[in-house]
Parts: structure tokens; sequence; C-alpha cells
């Protein structure tokens, strides 16, 4: 049972970072569709590029570390609290997402639409 009790928070980890992943894919296809559906202020449709390194390891734990924060991974609680603190560490890792990309002056290069949609099927996913 010990095991069980350690091994929980770790696997409820993985699986968030994997939703979060799949929630950042959707939210660039989801970007991609409607630039290209409305088009853009010049003219030309581009795909959106996000780093590797932001894509797979920076916006995930950001989420993550805001579920920690929230005690996602170490309370037990009631289904409604638990959707209440999943709703409220997505908007905090939301709102750090978009501090943390213009601290490193990357804010010009990412969509809006990329980043709040992303927080909203985050939300979803997880």
């Amino acid at each position: 049972m010990r095991k069980s009790y350690r091994a929980l928070p770790v696997l409820l980890q993985i699986s968030d970072y994997i939703a979060l992943v799949m929630a950042e894919y959707c939210a660039i296809v989801l970007r991609d569709f409607f630039v290209t559906i409305f088009g853009t202020a010049t003219g030309g449709a581009k795909s959106l590029h996000i780093p590797g390194l932001e894509y797979w390891l920076v916006f995930p734990l950001v989420y993550i570390l805001f579920f920690q924060v929230e005690h996602l991974y170490s309370r037990r609680a009631q289904f409604w609290q638990i959707i209440q603190s999943i709703f409220h560490a997505c908007v905090y890792a939301t709102l750090a997402v978009v501090l943390l990309l213009y601290a490193t002056k990357t804010a010009a290069h990412t969509s809006r639409l990329f980043v709040i949609s992303s927080g909203v099927l985050a939300f979803v996913f997880v």
C-alpha cells in the first residue's frame, strides 16, 4: 500500500504532462485553422512554430508546478473542489506563461490565440 501511495502522484503527473502536450498540439492546430480560414493582416497565413524547449518542457512544467501548488497530487477532495483547483491552476499557469513570454521577450513571436486556447484546452484535457 505504501508504494501505491507514492506511485499515484507520479502517475498523475505523467498523465497530466501528456494531456498538456496534447492540449498544446491541439491549440497549434486550432490556431493554424483559424488563421487559414480568416487570414491575417499581412495577407499570408503562417504556420505557428513553438520552440521545442518551450513546447516539451517549459509550458507543461509551469502548469504542473501550479497543479502542485494547488495540492492536486497530494490531497483528497470532492470532485467539484478538484475541478475548481484545476481551473485556478490553469488560469494562474496561463498568466504565468504570458508573463514568462514577456520576460523572455518571445511574446512577439508567440500567438495570443495559441496561449489562450492552450490554457482552455489544458483545463479541458486535464
